[in-house]
């Protein structure tokens, strides 16, 4: 008698079944992982600008807050922009993440502008009547013009 979970090839013996492949098929949608990229801009470098990952998610949310609280420079003239034009989902954790991150700049006196921010995040976040928390611009060339007048 054949065992259940096994196969018998052609010369009787028993196969054990292929392993469980895991990893995730096609239909899933797998979200990046990707962390912020980091530059400074100013005469001296006051200014740090943190480009986005495409999903302001759980896996985005840490590396995002850690990257202004490493970086925010130590001046009385910091500020701090967030590219966000490759954003295109956020979810509960990514705004719970700019909250912290506008809370950050405020305890240092650092203003925040969000650049390039797109129509669909945005609305999420005028829906939950937080969009007027934060000042907005609509490329970073514009953020910087305004922050270094």
């Amino acid at each position: 008698m054949d065992h259940p979970y096994y196969r018998t090839s052609r010369g009787g013996a028993n196969i054990p079944p292929p392993a469980l492949d895991l990893r995730r098929s096609s239909r899933h949608r797998h979200l990046p992982m990707d962390t912020p990229s980091i530059s400074f801009a100013g005469e001296c470098d006051q200014i740090l600008i943190i480009t986005a990952p495409s999903a302001l998610d759980h896996a985005a949310a840490d590396p995002l807050r850690q990257a202004v609280a490493d970086n925010l420079p130590n001046r009385e003239d910091a500020s701090v922009i967030l590219d966000l034009h490759q954003v295109n989902l956020i979810t509960s954790i990514g705004i719970a993440a700019l909250l912290e991150i506008r809370e950050r700049c405020t305890d240092h006196n650092a203003p925040l502008r969000l650049a390039a921010l797109a129509d669909d995040p945005r609305a999420i976040l005028k829906l939950l009547h937080l969009e007027s928390k934060f000042t907005y611009d609509n490329t970073v060339e514009d953020a910087l013009a305004m922050l270094t007048r």
